[in-house]
């Protein structure tokens, strides 16, 4: 068996649990496990290995498709690059001074605010000339 086939058998027996076991988390852990094993025996008798797996790789991993309106890891890297070209990438000591707490001083320095700000200012504005830069 591949990888895939194994992938798709799990999410076949996930699928099988929602349906036909809709107060599954509140069963004890045998009762969970002998209902799995009963599953996954059932499922696996029936499973053609000689099939190519229909799934997609969002449903073999078991989570939901991206929405549309939020960025892919691939288009935030484009965004990242094209909001760096021909920026100098000075901090700002001024605007952080008021943070004492270690840990928030320690998030501010991981957070390149030059950035968030590009992305949450509104189409009308620049980001240097919003109010609020946190």
């Amino acid at each position: 068996m591949t990888k895939q086939q194994i992938k798709d058998i799990k999410r076949l027996v996930r699928k099988a649990v929602k349906r036909d076991y809709p107060s599954f988390n509140r069963l004890k852990k045998k009762e969970k496990k002998h209902i799995l094993l009963q599953i996954l025996q059932h499922i696996v008798e029936q499973y053609d290995q000689s099939a190519a797996v229909a799934a997609t790789n969002y449903e073999l991993c078991g989570i939901d498709e991206i929405p549309p309106n939020i960025y892919r890891l691939d288009q935030m890297e484009e965004l990242i690059a094209a909001h760096y070209t021909g920026v100098l990438g000075l901090k700002l000591k001024n605007r952080t001074r008021a943070i004492k707490d270690p840990e928030l001083q320690f998030i501010n320095e991981l957070c390149d605010w030059s950035f968030v700000n590009s992305l949450i200012a509104p189409q009308s504005y620049s980001p240097a000339h919003r109010d609020h830069h946190f």
